[in-house]
């Protein structure tokens, strides 16, 4: 359904040194609350002026989220802006990036690059002594995304993915959270470590990450035990 608002504005919001995003969330207006429908953001840059459409996703880490982009097809529409800069006001950020930033008085996310290099030293989950593993991650301690995730790497200890995923992250999330999993073809997949990652200041960090059980998990614990611990995990995480 397409909806338009008369062409609403709002002229003059100041625009704070170090802003990199504006943040659009999109509700369904109901007598007790609000209900979510969608959320975009855009890069705030003088260059660009004029109308854009931006595609509605799911809020990082949101579970409810993600159910109802699913239930329509894995999209949850566009919404169209126009932006107009006006010099003389408060100082444009172009492309600077920053830790944090407002807009409308909204916290706002910064872009992320974030590169799953490889492992060292994962246990053994299969019987002829090897592993076939994979990444996934997610913002804080929430639910992953089922698109962040890397691919299999058969038959290894040692893996090597050399992935990236650029993805939005909101400066309340405070780490990243990376498990690794032994695919199985037929089974269930077997947890074989956890690790996380403080969001780091600096533009570009190159970390290596130890690998531990999921907390409270007997299963993880008894397996880093058998295997003399789970090894360590390297990423790089860029800021743009």
């Amino acid at each position: 359904t397409q909806s338009t608002w008369g062409n609403e504005s709002w002229n003059g919001l100041p625009v704070p040194p170090g802003t990199a995003f504006a943040v659009l969330c999109v509700y369904d207006e109901d007598l007790t609350s609000g209900d979510f429908l969608g959320y975009a953001h855009f890069e705030l840059d003088p260059s660009h002026n004029g109308t854009h459409w931006l595609p509605l996703g799911p809020r990082p880490g949101n579970k409810s989220d993600l159910k109802l982009q699913s239930k329509n097809k894995g999209t949850l529409g566009e919404i169209a802006v126009d932006v107009t800069y006006t010099p003389g006001g408060a100082q444009l950020p172009g492309r600077q990036s920053s830790s944090s930033g407002h807009f409308g008085g909204a916290r706002v996310p910064r872009e992320l690059n974030l590169t799953v290099v490889r492992a060292t030293d994962l246990a053994a989950a299969d019987f002829g002594g090897k592993s076939d593993p994979y990444v996934t991650f997610s913002l804080g301690d929430g639910p992953s995304d089922p698109s962040h995730k890397t691919k299999v790497v058969n038959s290894t200890l040692a893996p090597v993915w050399n992935q990236r995923f650029s993805l939005p992250v909101p400066v309340s999330i405070p780490h990243l959270t990376f498990t690794i999993y032994d695919h199985d073809k037929v089974g269930k997949n077997a947890c074989i470590g956890q690790a996380t990652l403080p969001i780091q200041k600096r533009e570009r960090a190159d970390e290596w990450v130890e690998l531990k059980p999921r907390p409270g998990n007997a299963e993880d614990a008894k397996l880093a035990k058998k295997a003399g611990g789970l090894g360590k995990l390297n990423v790089v995480l860029e800021w743009v």
